[in-house]
């Protein structure tokens, strides 16, 4: 009795707890393998039941020790999960490590995005402010390169676009394009500080420190690339900006010595490639050169220059007949040797090479009408071609072409009332027609002439202007009207009366043209040549004072 009612107090709730745990866990417990064991022990059908105690007893000794039993269908889970049974631990630690790993996989992944993200947003700023650079030193700064009082505006553009260049290449060293870009923005600062042929700040050092930070990028660039084509050109071209510097301050040996580095890489490149610009760059050098040596009196010298120069761009034109570029720069190099033939007094060669030339601007500028600089080409051509036949004794034939000369610049003042080139070289034309009427013995008509020369580059303010070539207008001009003065003074035809006012206005126009010439000798500005006119000035002030001394004159 006792044993029947214990046993009827056995419910699963008081087994459970027994075991410290549930009716569910229990149930769990004796379901599945346990479970499954049990129904094929009992199974209704002897063929599949268990074959032998001894299998029996295997599979339950298997449940107990969690491996897979008999009785169970195999399958890739059952196994899986009976494993991770076996080995709580190992298969815990084994997760906690995959979810850690894929927690740290996904971090990653994640702030990788977030890199390249702000990777992407760097280089869009970084490009944002190169883009800004090259507009600022190109776009912007050639848009108001031309207009008048611009050149500070210009000088902080390019300063300001330097400056961010300079930023963005200490960020990208390795980056080519981007050292190019930056030689690029030197080589514009240095023309606005003090590029001589165009409007500058007269900062000459400053220029020449910027010419030499763009040489020293390009040929760096150039070591790694010898065969790049547009390097060689820019670092020919930086050579030119730098002796071109060198030369408009008198400084001829440095200037002469940038250009002799430039002529190995010009050679290379004109035997290397049937580029024709290649071939004009070379003859360019040799002309260059020319100039300074007739700066220094090496005629000898700058005659063969010259002739080489010559030689280069006919040889090229041969390939190109109808260049524009090389025809026109070949009528530069016929210019440059008829002045070495006039300053060795060989007039019959001057008009002869310098016709040559006039002939060739004539025709260029006649296909080209609408060409101002090629009109000026060819009024300067026409006025030396007229100095020379002057000079050769050809008075009448020089008054005809300083006449057409004086047309061109006419018509292109008329086109341009602001054109200070045409103004000059107008100027310049009345300085030759009236010397030429004072050579057909015309000094009333010589003496107008002058008169409207002198206001002409008087308007021009040639005692401030940087371009020296407006004093050595106005000197001559001077000086000429000293000689059309002096010319009716002692004319025949003069009353008596009106002598001494002659020699007096000849007696002050010498003295104006001395103290010009004076003035251009202290600046160090003196051509070929034009040391002769420095004493000439003096004699004439000498003799019209001991004129204006003779005894009886009125």
């Amino acid at each position: 009795m006792t044993v029947q009612v214990e046993a009827a107090r056995r419910t699963p709730e008081l087994l459970s707890a027994t075991r410290e745990g549930s009716v569910a866990k229990l149930r769990r417990r004796l379901s599945g393998d346990l479970d499954t064991i049990v129904r094929r022990a009992m199974h209704k059908e002897p063929s599949r039941r268990y074959a032998s105690v001894e299998q029996f007893s295997e599979d339950i000794r298997r449940h107990l020790v969690g491996l897979p039993v008999i009785a169970r269908r195999d399958s890739m889970r059952y196994r899986a999960g009976k494993f991770a049974l076996r080995h709580k631990l190992g298969v815990t630690a084994t997760a906690l490590i995959a979810l850690a790993i894929a927690g740290g996989v996904a971090t990653t992944i994640r702030e990788a995005r977030i890199a390249a993200a702000n990777e992407r947003r760097a280089e869009d700023r970084f490009n944002d402010v190169r883009k800004l650079a090259n507009s600022l030193m190109f776009e912007i700064h050639d848009a108001i390169r031309d207009l008048p009082g611009s050149t500070p505006a210009r000088r902080l553009l390019v300063t300001r676009a330097l400056e961010y260049l300079d930023n963005l290449s200490t960020q990208s060293k390795g980056d080519v394009s981007l050292q190019k870009e930056l030689a690029a923005a030197y080589a514009r600062v240095g023309d606005v500080l003090g590029y001589p042929y165009a409007a500058n700040l007269g900062d000459h050092n400053g220029a020449l420190d910027s010419y030499s930070k763009a040489l020293a990028i390009r040929e760096s660039l150039l070591a790694a690339s010898p065969n790049d084509n547009t390097l060689q050109r820019d670092i020919v071209g930086t050579y030119f900006n730098i002796a071109q510097v060198m030369e408009s301050t008198g400084r001829f040996p440095e200037a002469l010595a940038a250009l002799t580095k430039a002529q190995p890489i010009a050679e290379k490149m004109a035997k290397d490639s049937k580029d024709l610009v290649a071939a004009d760059m070379y003859a360019g050098l040799y002309y260059f050169i020319a100039s300074i040596k007739v700066r220094t009196g090496a005629l000898n010298d700058a005659l063969e220059d010259y002739r080489l120069a010559s030689v280069i761009r006919s040889g090229a034109l041969e390939k190109d007949s109808g260049n524009f570029m090389l025809r026109t720069h070949l009528a530069a190099d016929y210019g440059g040797l008829a002045r070495c033939y006039a300053y060795t007094h060989d007039f019959p060669h001057a008009v002869e090479v310098q016709g040559r030339a006039t002939d060739i601007l004539a025709d260029v500028s006649k296909s080209n009408p609408g060409s101002q600089t090629l009109s000026e080409y060819l009024g300067e051509s026409m006025n030396m071609l007229a100095d020379y036949r002057l000079d050769g004794g050809d008075a009448p034939s020089a008054l005809n072409t300083y006449r057409q000369a004086h047309q061109v610049f006419s018509d292109l003042l008329a086109a341009d009332p602001k054109n200070s080139l045409a103004k000059s070289n107008f100027a310049f034309s009345d300085n030759g027609i009236a010397r030429t009427q004072l050579a057909l013995g015309r000094p009333e008509t010589a003496l107008r002439t002058y008169r409207e020369s002198i206001t002409k580059f008087e308007e021009m303010s040639p005692r401030t202007a940087s371009n020296r070539y407006l004093r050595s207008g106005l000197a001559n001009a001077y000086s000429g009207l000293a000689d059309a003065y002096s010319a009716l003074a002692q004319s025949n035809a003069t009353p008596k009366n009106l002598q001494r006012q002659y020699w007096n206005e000849a007696h002050s126009a010498c003295r104006i043209s001395s103290e010009l010439w004076q003035d251009k000798n202290k600046r160090g500005e003196l051509e070929t040549g034009e040391e002769e006119s420095v004493n000439e000035a003096a004699r004439c002030v000498a003799s019209t004072e001991a004129r204006l001394r003779t005894p009886g004159l009125k």
